[in-house]
């Protein structure tokens, strides 16, 4: 058996499901659609290419250092819209309850 790590940009793969899958809420209105994506894009990942290990990463801020080095950086993106943001500490969630 190989050993075969997976790292996944864990911010890249939230946006990419939040954006990829519209109009997806819980019961009670809160919004699931990066939730149900990030998993689904995760799992189909994981089985396609079975590593021995994953590691999702996970963006944490703008570094001073950088927007000191350089301040366009990043200056023109938007903020991270609210219904994502939402989302994030229940994909974390399911990632440790699942073992990544």
């Amino acid at each position: 058996m190989s050993n075969r790590l997976l790292l996944v940009d864990g911010h890249a793969y939230a946006y990419r499901a939040f954006h990829a899958i519209r109009s997806l809420n819980a019961p009670d209105g809160s919004p699931t659609n990066a939730i149900f994506g990030f998993i689904k894009m995760l799992q189909k990942m994981v089985g396609a290419l079975k590593p021995s290990h994953v590691l999702v990463l996970w963006d944490a801020g703008l570094a001073i250092e950088r927007s000191t080095a350089l301040p366009e950086y990043k200056a023109n993106r938007a903020p991270t819209p609210d219904a994502l943001e939402q989302q994030f500490p229940q994909i974390e969630s399911w990632l440790d309850a699942a073992g990544f």
